[in-house]
């Protein structure tokens, strides 16, 4: 690759261009960052730990390696790059990525060490239940590391610091997608996103990264409801995707559509129910078994889409998704065991908050308004009890928990 032509603070200020939906304030604490990668490098910074949350969707995927062509393109020198998370990964995840990726844990290690520079993507900080163990949550190293930085479309908007979290992207591939193309625009790496010479495995991951943070199809023409951070990703991209890669991220086509059948089997489905002062209805069942958490993720956006399609009146829909994910071998298996973990997706129409309903059934529970979860490990009283018998023990208890009209202080995975 060439070499940079300089890393100092660009002298012009961005300027919007035409077909991007960015703003100038934005661009330029986006530009912040390309510098600060830089200055990380310059305070004797010689190993970039890319660290995301749990069992990481195509979004994560994507800026996980957005981060790693930039640090490479901008650095001059010789650096390390690893990537963390916790959890699982897709199989087609690591296909496409190409990576080798580490447990969370291994970053226990170098959180003192000062030759190392942490990035945080996909998350708006380092010490939150869907990025670290709880163990690690909780040592004071942990607690008192700040992220070197940042970049994320979780919670409140802030720049500052080296973090960029702006929830209007919708997505951190939109994020990353506009950085390449700063990059670009002031000369800091020899070839833009856009995308001669960039890894062609990268227009792939944002395209499908976006889609999947928008909950729309992984192929076809876009909703006219899709934000326009989204509609200019999956533009910006479409022309290098081929159908055949894309087609790998279609989860529940790879599964035979046998999760949401499952699914709709299993549905729960009471009416009239009072969440946040809205009135809802409110959809629990379960998917069964799957290999990623991705999966689940993907059949409950779809069984809450038709649950949109086919409601009447004005209450709001919510989705409670459960399902088993078994390790690798042991897919002829049908009863639980140590090691597995439930997984529990959540989606929600406006108004009824996706996190807030995660955090009520778990205190691990995070994401975001329109979709959120998190995951109960297998507790030891439920060791070898079949996979049927505990979701159903476990649609019991979410069902109680949202729509009993007492108040709580259980959680479900402390049940």
């Amino acid at each position: 690759m060439d070499s940079v032509v300089s890393l100092d603070r660009p002298a012009k200020s961005p300027v919007p261009q035409a077909t991007s939906p960015f703003r100038c304030d934005t661009d330029s604490h986006l530009v912040d960052q390309l510098v600060r990668i830089k200055e990380l490098y310059d305070e004797g910074k010689r190993s970039f730990v890319i660290a995301t949350h749990r069992d990481p969707d195509s979004d994560a995927i994507a800026a996980c390696l957005g981060m790693d062509y930039l640090i490479r393109a901008l650095i001059p020198g010789p650096v390390s790059i690893r990537w963390m998370h916790d959890g699982t990964l897709c199989a087609y995840l690591k296909e496409v990525s190409g990576k080798t990726t580490e447990p969370i844990a291994n970053l226990e290690a170098l959180i003192e060490d000062h030759s190392v520079a942490i990035v945080v993507v996909d998350q708006p900080d380092l010490n939150l239940c869907t990025m670290l163990p709880r163990t690690l949550r909780e040592d004071a190293r942990f607690r008192n590391r700040s992220p070197d930085i940042v970049l994320d479309h979780h919670g409140e908007a802030r720049c500052d610091q080296g973090r960029v979290s702006f929830p209007d992207a919708g997505s951190t591939a939109a994020l990353v997608c506009r950085l390449l193309d700063l990059a670009h625009f002031y000369s800091l790496t020899p070839k833009s996103l856009v995308l001669d010479g960039v890894d062609s495995r990268l227009p792939l991951l944002l395209n499908m990264g976006a889609r999947t943070d928008a909950g729309i199809s992984v192929m076809g023409e876009l909703p006219s409801s899709v934000s326009d951070y989204t509609r200019w990703v999956v533009e910006q991209t479409q022309a290098k995707v081929d159908p055949k890669d894309a087609a790998l991220f279609d989860v529940l086509k790879a599964h035979d559509g046998q999760l949401l059948k499952t699914a709709r089997t299993h549905a729960r489905v009471r009416k009239g129910i009072a969440l946040e002062g809205v009135t809802a209805e409110v959809v629990v069942t379960h998917a069964g078994v799957a290999d990623s958490p991705h999966c689940i993720g993907a059949c409950a956006s779809e069984l809450f889409r038709e649950k949109l399609a086919e409601k009447q009146g004005a209450a709001r829909v919510v989705v409670v998704m459960f399902g088993i994910i078994r390790p690798d071998g042991a897919a002829e298996s049908h009863e639980l065991h140590k090691g597995e973990t439930i997984h529990v997706s959540i989606r929600s129409e406006e108004g009824i908050s996706a996190e807030k309903i995660a955090q009520r059934l778990s205190s691990d529970g995070g994401g975001r308004p329109s979709a959120a979860g998190f995951q109960i490990e297998v507790p030891d009283n439920f060791e070898n009890v079949s996979d049927e018998v505990f979701l159903g023990h476990c649609l019991s208890l979410a069902n109680a928990k949202l729509t009993w009209r007492e108040q709580f202080s259980w959680t479900l995975d402390t049940k």
